[in-house]
C-alpha cells in the first residue's frame, strides 16, 4: 500500500482525504468492506468509499511499488507531498 497526499482547492479547515494506491481494487475493497467501509462511486482509475465514521477514502488503481512523479528528490530523501 502507498499513501497518495493531493491538494484540495476549497479553502475549509483542515481535513484529510486518503488515497490509497493497492494492487488489487476488488481486494481492497472486499477488505474495506468487510471492515465495515460502504462503496460509494467508481471512477475512471479509482473507488470510492466511506468508512464506518462517515470519512470518505478512495482506494486508487496506481500500483504501489511505482514511485510517482518527484517521489524521490536527490539523496533519496522522500517529501510528503512528493516534491
Amino acid at each position: 500500500m502507498r499513501f497518495l497526499v493531493q491538494r484540495l482547492d476549497d479553502e475549509q479547515p483542515a481535513r484529510a482525504h486518503l488515497d490509497l494506491a493497492v494492487l488489487s481494487p476488488a481486494s481492497a475493497r472486499a477488505r474495506h468492506e468487510a471492515l465495515g467501509a460502504r462503496f460509494v462511486a467508481r471512477g475512471k482509475e479509482w473507488t470510492v468509499m466511506r468508512d464506518p465514521a462517515g470519512a470518505v477514502h478512495c482506494l486508487t488503481d496506481r500500483d504501489p511499488r511505482v514511485p510517482t512523479g518527484g517521489d524521490e528528490p536527490a539523496g533519496g530523501a522522500r517529501g510528503v507531498f512528493g516534491r
